[in-house]
């Protein structure tokens, strides 16, 4: 009995000692941080909704500043002039610290629409798609209004 006692503590002081602690800079996930242009903190973005796409193994969050956020709550489902909206979309990886979890890997697109008044007393819509971390514009103008349309169907999050 004594002896499996002192095997036993042997081997949990042996397992306990072969974890290492990560240093903060290992924990952080640099590689999805979102581009210093983007003048994040300045803009005021906060969450409004978020989803993953498994089918394309893709994660975004929907941001926007506080006019934005109030008008998706409040489900108006009008343009306002002055919206930001920001959508960012990462692409998965798997979570080396914790198994099964997926994280955001790298920035895959993000989308911009800002809204203002025209001339002509109609609310005018600014769309730009940037991809990746570079934070390269896309020539590609086809889908702008499909995907326009899609940022401003989407549903807020709940939140307390």
């Amino acid at each position: 009995m004594k002896m499996r006692l002192i095997t036993l503590l042997f081997l949990s002081i042996t397992i306990s000692s072969c974890s290492s602690k990560k240093s903060p800079d290992e924990i952080i996930n640099k590689n999805a941080s979102l581009p210093e242009a983007l003048n994040w903190e300045k803009a005021g973005y906060k969450v409004i909704t978020s989803y993953i796409d498994k089918k394309d193994s893709t994660m975004s969050i929907l941001y926007g500043n506080d006019l934005a956020r109030k008008t998706f709550i409040a489900s108006e489902n009008k343009i306002i002039p002055n919206e930001m909206l920001a959508l960012v979309t990462w692409k998965q990886k798997a979570d080396e610290n914790w198994f099964g979890a997926n994280i955001p890997g790298s920035v895959k697109t993000i989308e911009l629409i800002k809204t203002s008044d025209s001339k002509n007393g109609a609310t005018s819509i600014a769309y730009n798609l940037y991809q990746g971390k570079e934070f390269t514009p896309s020539k590609d103008t086809i889908n702008n209004q499909v995907r326009i349309k899609y940022i401003f169907s989407q549903q807020p999050s709940v939140m307390p």
